[in-house]
């Protein structure tokens, strides 16, 4: 039965409903100054964290010059982060001002950098310290010009803080010690480099107290300094234990390698530090950082075209920094659980050390592995160390351990495919991809990935020079710790994945939308496809044909039970152990081809491709725009495995859109 509804007369209803608005409209615009005053206040404290409030608050009143804006990586004056023109103005300015606090640590201010709003505020005139002349310089040097993101005339702008000043006398010393030491500021916005003042007594003093920063070697070369204390090592690790643990993606911190126990909980401190230093000022200028911390380079140059490197999505930081430790001088470090937003990232990732000690102590066990294995020139050196400097823009101080990566020459191999301004000349691609290649490096980056059981092996994670030097990176996604379940995934392999997007093309493959997936693959043969092992050894297999310290390693290797491996490695879980025994064993036994198809780990049967023809040289005709595959008797395999293929299991959509025509692994 129908209820009849009495409807308002419209007239009353309209009435209602203006009265209604007007007086929400005059109660918003009378709560707007206050709700402003407050959401300011609240967002330029030093501990807040950046929330959407406090970005509408941004907006509102225009202070880009906020506690958000520098949280996400800017520089409070709008100066790119990391512009070492920035930094420059902001030491100079200070130096010239002399900005000190009376009665106090010198130089060390409470929130010095202000909004534009407060900077408009009437107040009274601030103090003027005593006049003294800027630092001593044998010449006027012309300001470096700022970095432009993405500018080709600007691929390497990476000066530090210890380019923008040096002391040349005793003075100019003086006046920087009279800035505070970095550990008595919240923020440090340019942080000069404890080496420039080390000979002054009071850094000396100081450097007491940092002993354990300051002179500390790597984690493998020097394990010695983080050897925890006597009579907290943990208990030996017994066989049934780690079969329990079999499973397990996380670990502890203590690192079991070569008989010691290495306590590594300082490689990911957790959000501890940031709460511990906001009762401290924020400074403009200080001093005592062991590292001057650098933004990545923007991009790199490659036959007359610039190419800006990849972001990357990881949460964690990384940075260039000076060494020794390398041929270039510089090195990458990563940094874990830094409370600072990067840039375009939406929210702080969650810290999970556990996550972060497996991960260490997995790359740490391939490192030595590749060492003793002769696979070093391939993938770059990595060591743990500490690190002791300030976030570029945003002053942040980061003082714990470090993972330390030597830097990869060139760009990746999809970059030159993809991004090149201008893009490459189709030719000297294809010449670049099939003969400049270092052939020896394709077969070994092939042996390297089917050893340890390499998942992630992407266009990004191949960097290539104009020379044709190849440098594999980003060795984290193996076996046991990769997304998903995985023996291995690699572009420049056959039968996986990744080597199927470029034979076919990313949604074929990928089945994507499963509602829907594509019934047609990419015809034109992709470039990348010239990077297959197969093309860059003799008679198309690599077979037994190992050079003699990859063969002796791996005899090594497969003489060891997995908890030996463990043991001597520092694995952080046995069966990554096992499964480098396995290989090791079956290629020696065996030899490459044989181990891809059926040794273990393998893949899940929908990640099983069949062996796809090799296409080993290109033409570009100029006519069509198209590349054509000229090996012969080149044919593209078309058919791909049943299931799901991006997490694995069955297929998600309707079953009769499954565009697989066979059990994967079944048929080679």
């Amino acid at each position: 039965m129908l209820r009849s509804v009495r409807r308002p007369r419209p007239d009353r209803a309209g009435g209602r409903g203006m009265c209604f608005y007007a007086l929400v409209a005059l109660a918003v615009l009378a709560a707007a100054p206050l709700v402003t005053l407050l959401l300011g206040r609240w967002c330029h404290q030093p501990s807040v964290t950046p929330s959407p409030f406090c970005a509408f608050h941004h907006r509102l009143t225009g202070a880009h010059g906020s506690r958000t804006s520098e949280l996400r990586g800017q520089p409070a004056d709008g100066v790119p982060a990391g512009s070492s023109g920035g930094r420059q103005n902001k030491l100079q300015e200070a130096l010239k001002n002399n900005d000190t606090r009376q009665g106090g640590v010198a130089g060390s201010v409470k929130d010095q950098t202000v909004s534009p709003q407060a900077a408009q505020a009437p107040s009274k005139p601030p103090l003027q310290p005593p006049q003294q002349p800027p630092l001593s310089q044998p010449q006027q040097q012309q300001q470096p010009q700022e970095k432009v993101e993405g500018d080709p005339n600007h691929p390497h702008d990476t000066h530090g803080v210890d380019d923008v000043v040096t002391p040349r006398s005793d003075e100019d010393i003086e006046r920087i010690m009279q800035f505070p030491h970095v550990d008595e500021c919240n923020l440090c916005q340019v942080c000069v480099p404890h080496s420039v003042v080390a000979k002054h007594p009071k850094a000396q003093e100081r450097a007491k107290t940092l002993q354990h920063i300051l002179e500390v070697g790597d984690l493998v070369e020097d394990p010695k300094s983080y050897e925890i204390p006597a009579g907290s090592e943990r208990k030996p690790t017994t066989w049934r234990r780690r079969l329990d643990e079999l499973e397990s993606i996380e670990s502890d911190n203590i690192l079991e390698m070569r008989g010691r126990m290495i306590n590594i909980s300082e490689i990911a401190p957790g959000n501890t530090r940031a709460p511990l230093r906001t009762h401290l000022p924020n400074c403009t200028v200080c001093w005592g950082c062991k590292h001057t911390l650098e933004p990545m380079a923007s991009g790199d140059i490659l036959f007359d075209s610039y190419y800006a490197h990849e972001p990357g999505g990881s949460p964690s930081w990384l940075f260039q920094v000076r060494t020794n430790k390398t041929k270039s001088g510089w090195a990458i470090v990563k940094t874990w659980c830094v409370p600072v937003l990067k840039v375009k990232q939406r929210g702080l990732a969650m810290c999970q050390p556990k996550k972060v000690y497996t991960q260490v102590k997995l790359l740490l066990a391939q490192q030595q592995i590749t060492a003793n294995c002769g696979l070093n020139e391939i993938v770059p050196k990595l060591w743990i160390e500490p690190i002791h400097g300030v976030l570029p823009g945003h002053g942040f101080r980061i003082d714990w351990l470090g993972m330390w990566f030597d830097v990869a020459e060139g760009v990746s191999v999809q970059n030159i495919h993809e991004f090149g301004k201008p893009p490459v000349k189709p030719e000297v691609m294809l010449e670049l991809f099939s003969n400049k290649a270092n052939h020896t490096e394709v077969a070994l980056g092939a042996v390297f990935d089917l050893l340890f059981s390499q998942c992630d092996r992407h266009q990004q994670n191949i960097f290539m020079t104009e020379s044709g030097q190849l440098r594999f990176i980003d060795n984290d996604q193996v076996y046991a710790t990769a997304w998903r379940k995985c023996g291995i995934d690699s572009m420049i392999v056959p039968t996986t994945q990744k080597f199927m997007i470029n034979h076919l093309g990313f949604f074929y493959v990928l089945k994507y939308p499963q509602s829907d997936p594509p019934k047609t693959w990419v015809t034109q043969p992709n470039p990348l496809l010239l990077l297959d092992y197969r093309c860059h050894v003799d008679g198309g297999e690599i077979g037994r044909n190992f050079p003699p310290s990859l063969q002796q390693c791996m005899r090594d290797l497969a003489k060891m039970d997995a908890e030996t491996i463990t043991r001597e490695y520092g694995y952080p879980a046995m069966r990554m152990a096992d499964a480098i025994r396995n290989r090791s064993r079956d290629m020696l036994e065996h030899g490459y081809e044989w181990t891809l198809l059926h040794g273990e780990p393998s893949n899940q049967p929908m990640h099983r491709y069949k062996m796809a023809t090799a296409c080993c040289n290109m033409e570009y005709d100029r006519n069509t725009h198209q590349y054509i595959c000229t090996t012969p008797g080149y044919q593209q395999m078309t058919e791909i495995p049943f299931g799901n293929a991006w997490h694995g299991g069955e297929f998600n959509g309707p079953v009769e859109k499954d565009t697989g025509t066979y059990v994967g692994g079944t048929l080679q």
